[in-house]
């Protein structure tokens, strides 16, 4: 069921998406909708605005992030499945539910489910929907299999904390999680993936900073848009900083989000004017119901290309990537494109990258339904009028 607070007064048009979103997302195995009362306030704040400026049929960047549109479940395109990258292949039997061992130098660590905010562009809706609520095994015993498995296999030299949202868990818990990959484990490298920054950065507390700080954890955040970072997020980047802690930026590439070089640029620049360094930007995954975020690769490539063309090296020195079941593969990696038929008679097309010599058939976006977001509604403290 929705959890949105109160105070964030959406449209009667938009309440009854959300009732229809509840239907189809308890049918089709979708996270419910849940919003974060600090990130309710800028959401509201973002109606107000598009409201003032008669584009109120518009849906804002962080409305989307958080909030069903129509087109969220009656878009639907070709080659969309549950786990597109492989998550559950790549699970350990042993390990079912806490592990994804992908890449043979790293591991991906699952210890909870929850998130601070539910993201409506999430990749990994099919796992933790099916996850939600259940817990196969204790934090503890998730802690025991994974020190073990690292120890039986020495080649694994980092663990990511991913979910789920990692900060979300209580401080203890989550200290005696990296403190048994430190000190049972050995592991070299930690590294933790969270949105709590714009959802919930209160759980950023000093002795939160001084625990990730001590563990010597990379934090991997994930600001998707420059109007997630106000005041009080640069406050808390602050005090990350100050206590140590490494911060990184990555975030998905989202039609009606982020899909203007504008954009990206703002905000590529604005984390790094507070010591954030954005070090990839990904294709989202073709995973069900991602069509309303998802961009055709022509368009993909180009907005990549005009980044770099204009912006200076230390603004568009990110990393570009498309993940596969196969590992993530880059521009440079394209080969050429193709078509399928699919069973009505449509067009289907691929993109097919070459990565270690093996060719990756990737499913691309028709054109035809990649309309652009418009630059004024995503940003629009920035209005233009055109």
């Amino acid at each position: 069921m929705a959890m949105i607070p109160k105070k964030l007064a959406i449209p009667d048009v938009a309440k009854s998406i959300v009732t229809s979103f509840d239907e189809i997302a308890q049918r089709e195995g979708l996270l419910p909708i849940k919003v974060s009362d600090f990130y309710a306030a800028k959401v509201e704040e973002e109606m107000r605005v598009l409201r003032e400026r008669e584009l109120s049929g518009a849906e804002g960047p962080l409305y989307r992030c958080v909030l069903p549109s129509m087109d969220r479940f009656s878009e639907r395109v070709s080659g969309e499945v549950g786990d597109f990258i492989g998550d559950h292949v790549n699970m350990p039997e042993e390990l079912r539910d806490v592990l994804i061992w992908k890449y043979q130098d790293r591991v991906l660590f699952l210890p909870t489910d929850r998130c601070a905010s539910n993201c409506q562009y999430c990749f990994r809706t099919a796992y933790l929907s099916d996850r939600y609520g259940a817990k196969p095994f204790t934090l503890e015993e998730k802690v025991a299999k994974l020190v073990e498995f690292l120890r039986e296999h020495p080649v694994i030299e980092e663990v990511i904390l991913s979910g789920g949202d990692p900060m979300v868990m209580a401080p203890a818990q989550l200290e005696m999680v990296l403190r048994a990959l430190r000190e049972d484990a050995g592991v070299k490298h930690i590294r933790i993936h969270s949105r709590t920054l714009v959802y919930s950065p209160f759980v950023y507390t000093p002795a939160a900073c001084e625990m990730l700080a001590k563990y010597r954890v990379r934090l991997v955040h994930h600001v998707a848009h420059p109007y997630e970072i106000c005041e009080v997020v640069k406050e808390h980047v602050a005090r990350l900083s100050r206590a140590g802690v490494r911060q990184y930026n990555q975030f998905p590439l989202l039609r009606n989000v982020n899909d203007h070089v504008d954009v990206l640029r703002e905000l590529i620049v604005a984390l790094d004017e507070v010591g954030v360094r954005t070090i990839s930007i990904f294709a989202p995954d073709v995973v069900n119901f991602s069509a309303p975020f998802r961009v055709s690769l022509r368009r993909q490539f180009a907005l990549m290309d005009e980044l770099a063309w204009s912006s200076p090296a230390w603004v568009h020195a990110v990393r570009y990537a498309l993940d596969n079941p196969h590992g993530k593969v880059r521009q440079q990696d394209f080969v050429r494109w193709e078509e399928d038929v699919n069973e009505k008679g449509g067009r289907v097309p691929f993109a097919i990258f070459k990565r270690e010599g093996r060719e990756i058939r990737y499913p691309d976006f028709p054109d035809e339904l990649d309309i652009p977001g418009k630059r004024d509604v995503m940003l629009w403290r920035d209005y233009r009028g055109r």
